[in-house]
């Protein structure tokens, strides 16, 4: 390894492997410029190779490209000079050197140096070079001297070692020298051995007694390195080194870790060749001294200081002080942590010292020197050394200064600080105690340097200070015996000529009582006493700072370094007044953050969602104070998986077995603000189809990570699994883990349960097997996959895992490794010792390479690699196994054989196929067709065993294979083109049922069933679109006021016995003779007031059924009231009283009942039966969902009327300007019931302003005062984070639809690209998927009426108008357009001539007209930029397996209608990805949306065949159709298909098209808008059948009207029966 000057970094050597960021496939470097310096014996790179080993396209593809395909243009990248070396007069690359492409700015880094670290130690064997990071070492490389030799040299004798320091910091760059006899260093050329130990204290117990013992702990050899050798240690600890030849490095390569120190048979072996050196954390400070004294200042040590004089003070270090590492800061403070006048101290950060000069005596000073860590340019927020000392400055005479009541020796010393408005008394007292003549004192006083007040006399002052700055106060003492210590100075300042401001009101003249402390004559001039050759000694000063509080200092959580994504931070900020901050002030410091997160504080906690750089600023009193720029990054995880007993990962485990679970969230390890969570406890559960099968209690340790081990397969998962799941005992079972109570929910990669309802990675999964299963894989020493190529002087091993397999029949297993040739394959090695399975089930077995059976010299002249696989047989027949599956070979049963897909691959070339393997693993990441065979047969040829050629220089060949393996098989490699995203989710919105049970018992505290509630909320809440925090508080709002439940939870049907005139009220329209008028029935009355009844039969009707009793009675009011109502029959038929209001939403009538019932059915609720208000009687969860189905019926779009909307603040009733207010925040109440008359017995506790009970009167008054004063706090609105902007780093406006037919529209805050817009569909509520970016079709002409025009008046109307030549493809949508154009060239109205199917007895003319506004398109299909606007494939495809499928093409060659509204788009997206659900489950995984077929056709001139390859598209699974509508928005021939507002779909089979039809109306669309034909094949139910639809299903508009998607949703905020899936979010912005 090599190093660089500061970091330790290996040097970059010939085959160094570099990846863009950009770019697809990682490609190595070659280094040409240089061929003398090298390490290890290959050339290191310098700034000037810019050449890799594929010298066209290296990294194959690039994402910022815009060619078709997009193919990797990299061409003499840029190499930044910065992040190289210096050696000698070239820049040598290392590890973390960066190039630049200079066409596409891709920043291009190394991902592997090419140099491998050499450690020899036996019981190291399995000794993974990763591990290595725990014991970093790093060599430079010294150039060799020129030697004509090129054998190997012998390692040379060494007889002295000596190191450049024996303290050093982590990371430090130690020089070690080699030395010969006369203790001269040896040559350059000359090589070393070096070994490297670290040593452990254990003890043990022998014969009862405690033994202590030495052992080594870690041992590194390095071989053969130059000297000087230049070594780092990242790790503290004491390192012992000892540098020899090889005699000295056999004896290390035969020692042990562990092992004891004792004797001569254990380092070191030379003591004169030794050298110990201790690596610390990092420098610290030892003490301060006072420069000129010896001994350094104790902690218990006050240092003094006289006024006007100085001292100089300096920190010690552990360490010779490096700025390189570290830096050095100063504060100096009163005790109390109050900042100090300006002037009393200067610090030479340079020069290491701080000087303090004091201006006022009886200050108490606290010095602190912080030793911060440097890294690079980044310094550490919290010292890693600290240490500080007392001082107090003095004097023979003390001006003291005092607030009056406060004793003058306080405990930090005379005042220096105060706050504008603060008065203060000035007193002088001598140390000797002389006080005579106190009273001809003569005081003045300046402000900024200028004389202020002037010539007050007395004993002491009392002064009152108005206005800021820096105040010194004199105290001339000529007039007493008093002295100033003989102090000479500036700090003593000469008195002004200057008069003072005779106006100024800053001296507080005291009343007759206290006017004994004032002289008289403290107002005349003192021109003529302060005369004087010794003036400056009878003159004492003291200086204070006037000053309102303001924030010094801005700090952020107690961590240091790195912060994430997701974590509370407390803001912790410091003051000018310390301790002595009032606790307004520190209330009343605004915060505010520069950063990509503009929402991320909240009362005095920083949470940022987003990752980037962030500094937090804090004003207070209008000075503003910033806080250091830091850096939020995303919070990861470093481990998520199962393993075995080692921590090491696995996928498989079988019966009668034990695993673990580790884990690791480097953000969990900092403290949380929220102490709940700081005992870092947290739940992990083990889940198995979507069910918790067992639950651990672990805690988080201070990195974040936990683990869990004796995880027993039998008793916790199998036996659970029996009792949980539907699990006979036999098969497979895939568990995963979820983790609950974590302390913080955003982390990458990681994502919120639906099951759960924690954190979990859907790619951590368990395989529990059950039956018998074998695995196995060809390794390398380390037990990973071996797929490169290696020569005859590596190792290879075959790596086998058998579970569930009895011993015996193990133990019968042979293994037998074959070659893969022409012809037979021959055996070349059989394993013939039994295969002994560890305890994990794991068995390995080396091959013999270069020995017997596979041997050097049979490979033969070809310069290819050979081939090997190998199977495991088994000869006896066993019951475990059914033999009969498996093929006899070589007169054994195969068990398994590796590589799974064995391929006759022993010719194939990797050179000669190169571009076209590349080519097809780039078409399969793309979803294109592909060559599945090819990659096949590569797979297979990768997964083999390969042994190069002795003979031949194949360097070429495993370059070429070395850049191919990833792109086929490499997970890691691949770049899935469509990003998967994380819904920005509020944690509460979906939050378990356990949590909502919670808040529930705030809303009902008389409740025993909020569980009951809470479960069958969370249960229905996404399917019925009521997820989130604010539509859970207004309906639980609603419920309370509408069901008059008395808060027990218990939902009660409408009911009690109404008097005639309540009900006379409520139903007037029915009763009585009248008309509506303002929405409201306005009764006709008689001469006496009286309301006239519109018959006699209705009066005779209701003197009837107010002469009946008790349940009758009641039974026949209901009757009346809702009779021939909705759905509901006559008074004789009961059904008023059957359908009258219940659940907790008051569902009332037949139809209405009805109408919930077809609403749970489609949510999957099951066996609903008949539906009435008495169906609820003990039936929580029925009455839950059919009350949160009825505000679907209703059409209450609750997202757009509550999110963030019902503002807390402005329900108001009392304040007359809140009319508007609660109109707006009413719309989210009135979606159910009437706002009738309110009468119950729930009280709110709340006074008036009078200081009365607020009474209201109305229904829908009641809701909101409810949510308001209950609701609103119990589900913590405050802390909602349901509008919180997703739209990933594309700066785009983003779409987000969700499979439960909602869709968003979320604007960014900083909209940086608003050409395009993003789609992305939730298949449930969390994860999304990246469905498409479309260009945005702007301004396009508006067009609102279309008619119909006669063949003759089409001259007329065409008149003056221009036709618009090759709009229309011949024979496609008509020939025809003709644009009419206004004054200011605008269009004013088109007209459309076309023959439909090209008939003459189908011709139409449409005029449409324009409104003159402009509206938006969007292109429907995927554009191919390659092609022309007509020439596009028409495909909109996107598919992730298991997850979505999306699968639309218009048919190109029938209409030219690609484009629609940009959210009629959305919801399109969202009804084919409804659709595709559907088909899942039958697509392949491997699909693709077109098949390549040969296609035979004939020339038209030359009328000859012609035989190509063509596209054929595979619609089986997907929809085709004609579109929506034209570029230009006309949709002709159609008449509602302008603006963009409807699509067309072929009919599919009926059983299809049901399924397409639930998605529309999911959507938004209403029967009347889904249009079919009239024939019976083409009759769909849920559609109205209409002329002109028998090619095809008319979907569109969206809503009952034909406005915009967006006039619709602005109008749900004056009814919101227009739409209920559609709002904005972020618009504003």
């Amino acid at each position: 390894m090599a190093t660089g000057v500061k970091e330790g970094q290996q040097y970059v050597v010939d085959g160094a492997i570099f990846k863009c960021q950009y770019g697809s496939t990682p490609c190595q470097i070659m280094a040409i410029s240089n061929q003398k310096v090298t390490a290890q014996n290959k050339p290191i790179v310098t700034d000037k190779d810019v050449t890799f080993m594929i010298p066209t396209a290296p990294f194959v593809t690039c994402s910022q490209s815009k060619q078709v395909p997009p193919t990797c243009v990299y061409a003499n990248g840029i190499w930044k000079t910065k992040t190289t070396v210096q050696h000698g007069d070239q820049n040598a690359i290392v590890e973390k050197s960066e190039m630049i492409c200079p066409v596409c700015q891709g920043k291009i880094e190394c991902i592997f140096p090419g140099q491998v670290q050499s450690v020899s130690v036996p019981e190291l064997a399995e000794f993974k070079i990763e591990t290595l990071s725990n014991f970093p070492l790093a060599l430079v490389v010294t150039p060799p001297a020129k030697n004509k030799e090129d054998k190997e040299k012998e390692v040379s004798k060494v007889y002295h070692v000596s190191a450049s320091k024996t303290q050093v910091r982590s990371d430090e760059i130690i020089t070690l020298h080699a030395l010969d006899k006369a203790k001269n260093e040896l040559k350059p050329y000359d090589i070393v051995n070096w070994a490297v130990t670290t040593r452990k204290k254990t003890e043990e117990t022998v014969k009862g007694k405690t033994v202590s013992k030495e052992c080594i702990d870690k041992l590194t050899l390095i071989k053969k390195v130059c000297t000087p050798f230049n070594i780092s240690f990242h790790e503290p600890g004491i390192y012992y080194i000892e540098g020899g030849s090889d005699n000295m490095a056999n004896k290390y390569s035969v020692l042990k870790t562990g092992q004891q120190l004792i004797g001569d048979k254990y380092p070191p072996f030379y003591v004169n060749c030794k050298a110990v050196v201790e690596v610390l954390c990092g420098n610290s400070i030892t003490g301060i001294k006072k420069v000129g004294d010896k001994k350094a200042i104790s902690d218990t040590d006050t240092v003094y200081v006289k006024q006007g004089g100085s001292a100089v003070f300096t920190p010690e270090f552990k360490l010779d002080y490096n700025p390189d590492f570290e830096q050095l800061k100063c504060s100096v403070t009163k005790q109390n942590g109050e900042g100090v006048v300006d002037g009393d101290y200067k610090f030479d950060e340079g020069g290491h010292s701080l000087t303090l000069i004091p201006s006022s005596a009886e200050v108490d000073y606290r010095i602190t020197f912080s030793l911060y860590k440097k890294t690079d340019e980044t310094i550490e927020e919290t010292p890693m050394s600290e240490m500080g000392i007392h001082v107090h400055s003095y004097n023979e005479a003390v001006l003291y200064a005092y607030v009056p009541g406060v004793s003058k020796s306080s405990a930090n010393g005379n005042t220096t600080l105060r706050r504008p408005g603060d008065t203060l008394i000035f007193t002088v007292k001598q140390k000797d105690g002389k006080a005579e003549n106190l009273d001809k004192i003569v005081w003045n006083v300046k402000k900024d340097g200028k004389l202020f007040e002037k010539d007050i006399k007395g004993e002491m002052i009392l002064y009152k200070f108005k206005e800021e700055g820096v105040y010194t106060i004199e105290a001339d003492l000529k007039g007493t015996l008093l002295s100033n210590g003989g102090v000479k100075g500036d700090v003593l300042t000469n008195f002004d000529e200057e008069s003072a401001n005779p106006e100024n009101k800053n001296v507080l003249v005291l009343d007759e009582v206290d006017k004994r402390l004032v002289n008289e004559e403290g107002k005349e001039s003192s021109a003529k006493s302060i005369n004087g050759e010794n003036h400056k000694e009878r003159i004492i000063t003291h200086k204070l700072k006037i000053s309102r509080n303001e924030v010094t200092g801005v700090r952020l959580g107690a961590t240091n370094g790195k912060r994430y994504v997701g974590v509370r931070y407390t803001i912790d900020p410091s003051f000018l007044f310390g301790d002595a901050t009032y606790r307004d002030e520190r209330n009343n410091v605004v915060y505010t953050c520069e950063g990509a997160d503009a929402y991320c504080l909240k009362r005095g906690i920083f949470l940022a969602s987003k990752p980037g750089d962030y500094i937090v600023k804090a004003t207070l009193n209008g000075k503003e104070c910033k806080s250091q720029p830091f850096t939020i990054q995303d919070a990861t995880f470093s481990k998520w998986e199962f393993c075995d007993s080692e921590k090491k990962k696995i996928s498989y485990i079988g019966r009668n077995m034990t695993f673990g679970i580790n884990a690791s969230v480097p953000a969990w390890g900092q403290t949380s603000v929220d102490e709940k969570k700081n005992n870092k406890e947290i739940t992990v559960s083990i889940f198995c189809k979507n069910k918790a099968i067992q639950t651990f209690k672990t805690k988080l340790d201070e990195a974040g990570s936990f683990h869990i081990d004796n995880i027993d397969v039998e008793k916790d998962i199998i036996a659970n699994a029996k009792n949980t799941v539907s699990f006979d005992g036999i098969q497979d079972l895939i568990i995963t883990f979820v983790v609950n109570d974590y302390p913080s929910k955003i982390v990458k990669g990681l994502s919120i349960s639906k099951v759960g309802h924690g954190l979990v990675s859907t790619k951590t999964n368990l395989t529990v097997k059950t039956k018998p299963f074998i695995d196995g894989y060809f390794a390398d020493k380390n037990g990973k996959k071996l797929l490169k190529i290696i020569s005859y002087d590596n190792e290879a091993f075959v790596r086998i895992q058998a579970l569930n397999i009895e011993k015996d029949l193990v133990r019968k297993m042979k293994l037998r490794v074959y070659e893969n040739k022409s012809g037979k394959d021959p055996i070349v090695y059989e394993y013939d010792k039994e295969i002994v399975l560890n305890k994990l089930g794991i068995a390995e077995v080396q091959i013999p390479i270069n020995k017997d059976g596979i041997k050097k010299e049979d490979h033969g002249d070809s310069n290819l690699p050979r081939l090997f696989y190998f199977r495991l047989m088994e000869s006896t027949d066993d019951n475990i196994f059914d033999f009969s599956k498996w093929p006899l070979v070589d007169g054994l049963y195969e068990m398994f054989v590796y590589p799974k897909s064995l391929r006759d691959v022993y010719n194939f070339d990797i050179n000669q196929n190169s571009s076209s393997i590349k080519e097809e693993a780039e078409n399969k990441r793309q979803g294109k067709n592909h060559d599945s065979d090819l990659l096949d047969m590569t797979r297979s040829y990768i997964y083999q065993l390969k042994i190069g050629s002795p003979e031949k220089d194949n360097k070429d060949y495993v370059n070429t294979y070395n850049n191919l393996a990833p792109v086929v098989v490499g997970e890691d490699w691949e770049k899935g083109e469509k990003k998967e995203e994380k819904e920005c989710r509020c944690p509460r919105c979906m939050e378990p049922a356990e949590d909502m049970e919670v808040r529930l018992k705030k809303i009902f505290p008389k409740t025993n069933v909020a569980k009951e509630i809470a479960e069958a909320y969370c249960e229905f809440q996404y399917k019925l679109r009521m997820d989130s925090c604010w539509i859970k508080a207004a309906f639980f709002s609603n419920g309370v006021i509408e069901s008059n439940i008395g808060r027990d939870g218990i939902p009660k049907t409408e009911g009690g016995s109404y008097t005639r005139e309540r009900l006379e009220d409520i139903k007037p329209s029915k009763i009585f003779k009248g008309k509506w008028k303002n929405g409201k029935w306005v009764s006709d009355t008689n001469k006496k007031g009286e309301r006239i009844y519109k018959s006699d039969s209705i009066k005779a009707q209701l003197d009837d059924i107010f002469k009946k009793t008790g349940k009758e009675k009641e039974k026949a009011i209901f009757s009346f009231m809702y009779a021939g109502e909705n759905g509901n029959g006559n008074y004789e038929s009961g059904d008023g009283w059957k359908y009258r209001g219940g659940s907790y939403t008051q569902i009332t009538h037949k139809n209405a009942y009805s109408k919930v019932k077809k609403i749970l059915e489609s949510v999957g609720y099951e066996n609903v039966g008949e539906l009435n208000a008495d169906s609820f009687e003990g039936n929580i969860r029925l009455a839950v969902a059919a009350s949160m189905a009825f505000f679907k019926y209703k059409h209450g779009n609750m997202h757009a009327l509550c999110d963030g909307v019902i503002k807390h603040d402005d329900i108001n009733f009392d304040a007359p300007d809140s009319y508007e207010d609660v109109k707006l925040i009413e719309k989210a109440f009135n979606v159910v019931g009437n706002d009738v008359k309110y009468k119950s017995s729930f009280t709110i506790e709340k006074k008036d302003s009078k200081g009365g009970k607020v009474s209201f009167k109305m229904n829908h008054q009641g809701k909101m005062l409810f949510f308001k004063d209950v609701a609103y706090d119990a589900f913590q609105l405050k802390d909602c984070e349901c509008n919180k902007v997703d739209v990933g780093d594309s700066g785009m406006i983003t779409f987000h639809i969700y499979s439960n037919g909602r869709i968003e529209k979320h604007y960014p805050d900083d909209i940086t690209d608003d050409k395009h817009y993003r789609y992305v569909y939730h298949p449930d509520s969390g994860e999304g998927y990246e469905v498409a970016v479309r260009k945005i079709q702007k301004n396009v002409p508006n067009f609102v009426s279309c008619e119909k025009i006669k063949e003759g008046d089409l001259s007329k109307e065409i008149k003056g108008a221009e036709e618009i030549s090759g709009y229309y493809k011949p024979g496609v949508d008509g020939e025809h357009i003709y644009a009419h154009y206004d004054k200011n060239n605008e269009i004013d109205y088109v007209v459309c001539d076309g023959h439909l199917d090209g008939k003459d007895e189908n011709r139409i003319i449409y005029k449409y007209k324009t409104d003159k506004k402009k509206i938006e398109l969007v292109r429907m299909d995927e554009v191919d930029e390659s092609k022309g606007e007509h020439d596009q494939d028409g495909l909109l495809y996107f598919y992730q397996p298991g997850k979505v499928f999306i699968y639309y093409r218009i048919i190109m060659d029938k209409t030219q209608r690609y484009y629609a509204d940009a959210i009629q788009f959305a919801a399109f997206i969202g009804i084919l990805a409804h659709y595709g659900h559907s088909k899942l489950n039958s697509i392949p995984e491997n699909f693709t949306p077109y098949t390549i077929k040969t296609i035979t056709k004939t020339d038209k001139i030359t009328k000859k065949s012609i035989t190509e390859e063509g596209k054929i598209p595979n619609d089986k699974y997907g929809r085709t159709g004609m579109g929506n509508t034209d570029i230009m928005g006309i949709g002709y021939p159609s008449v509602s298909h302008r603006q963009g507002m409807a699509f067309d779909y072929s009919y599919g089979t009926k059983a299809d098209d049901k399924i397409l039809i639930e998605g529309a109306k999911m959507f938004g669309f209403r029967k009347r808008n889904l249009n079919c034909g009239y024939e019976k094949e083409h009759i769909r139910e849920g559609c109205y059948s209409i002329p002109g639809h028998e090619t095809h299903i008319h979907m569109g508009p969206m809503n009952d009207s034909s406005a915009t998607l967006e006039e619709a949703y602005e109008d749900t905020m004056d009814s919101h029966g227009k739409t209920e899936i559609y709002r904005e979010v972020n618009k504003k912005a």
